[in-house]
């Protein structure tokens, strides 16, 4: 069952990926570069989503979030024309954090059976509406989301001003640090779902540190993409918007939904929030009060 639902996945993918790619071919003649993708980006989106009704399955978008930057930073290459070291180190990062994502989200996946639990509960919250809830929520938003982060790369590509060498290396650093960052929670994260402590919170590891340490890897990445792409255009400071808007995602809805629903199944989280940081693993304690 799960082989069949990998195969309905691929084939998902596959059209999804070479139908939004003609589609590019044909909108890059009236449109510019970054129009031509966004929109071919969102025609891409629709037809997972098709998919995804099909299946009746809206897990069926998780891995868009990793599997489509890769194609869209090679698409700009070639697009662009530009070929050289640091463009193939660009996508070489791209690369390495696409199969750590993808990887991670396909290892765990139950197939089309299961669907997350977030999409079961706006499932449960929207009734008839779920759909419509779907493609906006679940399948635009975050496709949206991603290509905003993406943007400081085009940019870069597009409107050359002056390649800065340190902040580009910087950018590399801190994205190959990312992913390791979020490997290693990972492992620790899949170490102690298959031990005996499984009903109580992690905090072995890095997570004694954070308690979010693969959000934090994740949203460390994104800060590398508008380093990598500021090394292109030292003035263009407002290509930071979507690492902005990652980190607001990441700390306005993924990071307080996924805590109360830990707080809900696991009862010593309550004592993991006093004493773990959320993100960065720094305390700030407030004073003791006087006695």
């Amino acid at each position: 069952m799960k082989t069949k639902s990998f195969i309905y996945l691929l084939i998902s993918y596959l059209v999804g990926i070479l139908g939004s790619y003609l589609c590019f071919l044909e909108l890059n003649k009236h449109f510019d570069i970054l129009l031509a993708t966004l929109l071919a980006d969102i025609i891409c989106t629709i037809i997972i989503f098709i998919f995804s009704v099909i299946a009746n399955n809206s897990s069926i978008y998780d891995p868009y979030w990793s599997v489509i930057p890769p194609f869209i930073i090679l698409l700009w290459m070639i697009k662009t024309k530009n070929n050289s070291l640091p463009e193939q180190i660009i996508f070489g990062v791209y690369l390495f954090w696409s199969l750590r994502l993808t990887l991670n989200c396909l290892f765990n996946w139950k197939g089309l059976k299961h669907e997350d639990w977030r999409y079961r509960s706006f499932r449960e919250k929207t009734g008839k509406y779920y759909w419509f809830v779907s493609f906006l929520g679940i399948h635009l938003f975050p496709t949206l989301i991603v290509f905003l982060g993406m943007m400081p790369i085009l940019i870069g590509f597009t409107y050359k001003e002056g390649f800065q060498p340190y902040i580009f290396i910087f950018g590399v650093y801190v994205g190959i640090c990312s992913i390791i960052i979020a490997i290693v929670a990972d492992l620790a994260l899949y170490k102690h779902r298959h031990s005996d402590k499984v009903h109580t919170s992690i905090r072995s590891g890095i997570w004694k540190y954070s308690r979010h340490p693969n959000y934090l890897g994740e949203i460390i990445f994104w800060l590398s993409n508008y380093l990598m792409g500021l090394a292109y255009n030292i003035n263009k400071f407002y290509t930071i918007i979507g690492f902005i808007t990652v980190v607001l995602l990441f700390n306005l809805f993924s990071i307080p939904t996924i805590e109360k629903r830990l707080l809900q199944r696991k009862t010593d989280y309550h004592e993991i929030m006093s004493n773990i940081p959320r993100l960065l693993p720094i305390k700030f304690n407030s004073r003791k009060k006087r006695d």
